[in-house]
């Protein structure tokens, strides 16, 4: 099934590592992973705004990939030129990069909630089994109260935390246009129904990012 990878570099604090990694970087980015066997979309991302202000320990700055399956990722992880791709990273980096995967349902399709959006909406929430189920049943409640406000400008799916994060549950939501998202995040029925999955137990935090695609 899909997966929907994030990923958390930890970038060093300097102008030049973040230009590095989000004005660079992506010019390279297809040589080593727009190849057989590599992923379907990518773009990397600047966190316009995180709740928590620390959420996952970010540095400002992500990545948004979608894959085929997990067997794809690892059998990709595996190729010498992911490895030149770790030794680039590592020169903009303090610290390793954090990779978190999201296997979406039999039949949903993740790159069409990314291949569009300008800006993308991360809502995680972890926690045990129960609290984990609460957030995914009220998540359904905030993407109908996003397509009641935006109607086509916004797509989401979701997914369940695999390998390091199984304890977790993440949505997403494509948009066309920041003025979109920010309109419906001050709509009270959003407002109301993010509150609802807020209070479901779990962990939750939440990205607000402003999307570069590589391809």
């Amino acid at each position: 099934m899909a997966i929907t990878e994030l990923v958390f570099p930890a970038l060093k604090p300097t102008e030049e590592a973040k230009a590095g990694f989000f004005d660079k970087l992506p010019d390279a980015l297809p040589a080593t992973f727009r190849v057989p066997g590599g992923p379907v979309t990518m773009a990397v991302a600047r966190v316009i705004e995180s709740i928590p202000a620390d959420a996952e320990n970010h540095s400002g700055y992500m990545a948004v990939i979608t894959w085929e399956s997990l067997d794809k990722i690892e059998a990709f992880i595996q190729t010498p030129g992911f490895a030149d791709f770790k030794v680039k990273m590592g020169e903009l980096s303090s610290g390793p990069t954090v990779l978190q995967f999201f296997e979406a349902a039999p039949e949903v399709v993740p790159q069409n909630t990314v291949k569009d959006a300008s800006h993308f909406f991360v809502v995680k929430a972890a926690g045990n089994t129960a609290q984990v189920e609460a957030a995914r049943q009220r998540w359904g409640d905030v993407t109908a109260a996003f397509a009641g406000v935006a109607g086509d400008s916004v797509k989401f799916h979701s997914g369940d935390g695999r390998k390091n994060v199984d304890d977790q549950f993440a949505g997403f939501s494509g948009w066309k246009s920041l003025e979109a998202l920010e309109d419906a995040l001050e709509n009270g029925k959003v407002q109301e129904q993010l509150q609802s999955l807020k209070g479901s137990g779990a962990d939750v935090s939440t990205f607000t990012l402003e999307l570069k695609h590589v391809f």
